[in-house]
């Protein structure tokens, strides 16, 4: 089964997908306004970072994630997304100790699961394989931005980042081959794919 999902602000939901992932990029809202009939999930502001072992940083990142939680619980949502951080000066093997610290003491104060997402950039904590590791020892849910994969990788084997994990929950954009992921998809037994624009989610829904 494929469920089709956009990503999109809290201020412009749209209609006629089965989930939307809010996208809290700069801060969290108070309240929710009404929402259209769709399963939901959220997106934690960009900014911040739990891949640091300086505690204030750390804690406030931390709080903007829990936040994020809070509005999900309000809305129904089944997910929390949210970025780790940059490896800044420390070693990539570092680091990974540190987000998974975090996220252990994250999902003490969280209602609902903690998605950690794969990243672009070489200097953020988040290849695929951290993240999938990430997933085994912390227990979270790995989010595979494919388009994420495919720029930090400089390659992407769709069928087979998507076999990695038995449920994915996938971000997608115009930047991966949309019939290949409609192809593979299509074989899964359960897959959640979220485009980050409509161009990108009206592309899928074409060739699903």
């Amino acid at each position: 089964m494929v469920t089709l999902g956009i990503a999109s602000p809290p201020e412009r939901v749209p209609e006629g997908f089965d989930l939307v992932e809010i996208q809290c990029e700069k801060s969290v809202p108070k309240k929710s306004a009404q929402l259209p009939k769709a399963k939901y999930t959220v997106h934690a502001p960009y900014y911040g970072t739990i891949a640091t072992d300086k505690e204030q940083k750390a804690k406030d990142a931390r709080m903007r994630i829990i936040d994020a939680s809070a509005f999900a619980r309000k809305v129904g949502g089944k997910l929390v997304v949210a970025r780790a951080g940059f490896y800044a000066k420390k070693k990539p093997g570092e680091v990974f100790e540190i987000v998974k610290r975090n996220c252990k003491n994250l999902k003490r104060s969280m209602s609902v699961p903690l998605g950690i997402e794969t990243q672009p950039r070489q200097s953020q904590f988040g290849s695929l394989n951290e993240v999938l590791r990430l997933a085994k020892e912390a227990k979270i849910v790995p989010v595979l931005n494919l388009s994420a994969i495919k720029e930090r990788d400089g390659k992407i084997n769709l069928e087979e980042v998507l076999n990695r994990v038995k449920m994915p929950y996938c971000h997608y954009d115009s930047r991966v081959d949309i019939e290949t992921l409609a192809y593979v998809a299509g074989k899964m037994y359960d897959v959640t794919l979220v485009a980050e624009d409509e161009k990108a989610a009206d592309a899928l829904s074409k060739v699903l």
